[in-house]
């Protein structure tokens, strides 16, 4: 007896799903197998990119060190020729300041014996004394001497005479014009001063280091002393200068002095 349509229709249906089964048990059982050997993959190669990593760092480090080493030398080679350079030059004589250097005493005399500035007269006992008369009406009578050390003069003395004070209120008539005439008798002075030291003082330098607007400041200042308690002294390269004021003979005197260092 045959089976019904309905019987044969069911067991069809239930061997297509129990084939359906197996080909997806299958499909994951192949799934699983693979995703279970990739540990083992990953765990077989780590030791040689492991091992790879520390000479790769290896090879950097080395080109590194090599690189500085190149480096430093070429730095080291720069500095040497930079320091044998140093050490082989030398300072030209024109970079080295100059100092005062006093002028042969024939140069010195000759300078005053010929000089259109002032009137000089040599002192016929002391061959170093000069007396120098300078501007007219009122003219001033300057006191010069030097000394010289090993053929050059070391030193230079003006002596600039002041009046004595008189008073403009005395019954005296000639007293009263006395006084009236020493403002006179100042700025005549002073005028010498401001005009001879630029003269003089430089021409004691042979090697023309001492410039003459430093002199003119020392020039000014020595005019503006007024009693013996003034002062003026200064230092340059190789020479010093003082200007005070002192009592001579019973007379007031302006000195400079200027000396050379030898």
């Amino acid at each position: 007896m045959k089976e019904s349509l309905p019987k044969q229709f069911l067991k069809k249906q239930l061997l297509n799903i129990v084939f359906l089964a197996l080909i997806v048990g299958g499909a994951l059982t192949v799934y699983f197998l693979a995703r279970a050997e990739q540990p083992d993959k990953k765990l077989n190669t780590s030791p040689a990119i492991a091992a790879a990593a520390p000479t790769a760092e290896a090879s950097f480090s080395q080109a590194n060190e090599a690189a500085a080493s190149g480096n430093e030398d070429s730095v080291s080679g720069d500095a040497s020729a930079t320091g044998g350079d140093t050490a082989t030059a030398s300072p030209s004589p024109s970079a080295e300041s100059k100092r005062v250097v006093g002028v042969p005493e024939s140069v010195f005399a000759t300078h005053l014996a010929t000089s259109e500035l002032f009137d000089a007269k040599r002192s016929a006992t002391d061959p170093c004394s000069w007396t120098l008369t300078y501007g007219e009406q009122p003219s001033m009578e300057v006191g010069l001497q030097y000394t010289v050390d090993d053929g050059a003069v070391s030193s230079l003395e003006l002596s600039f005479l002041l009046p004595p004070e008189y008073n403009a209120k005395s019954e005296s008539t000639i007293e009263q014009y006395l006084a009236k005439s020493v403002g006179k008798f100042t700025a005549a002075r002073e005028e010498a001063v401001r005009s001879l030291l630029p003269d003089l003082l430089p021409a004691c330098d042979q090697n023309d280091a001492l410039t003459r607007a430093s002199v003119r400041i020392w020039a000014e200042e020595m005019t503006q002393i007024s009693s013996k308690k003034d002062d003026v002294r200064d230092k340059a390269d190789g020479c010093t200068f003082y200007a005070y004021q002192v009592q001579r003979e019973e007379s007031d005197v302006l000195v400079c002095l200027f000396v050379l260092e030898q």
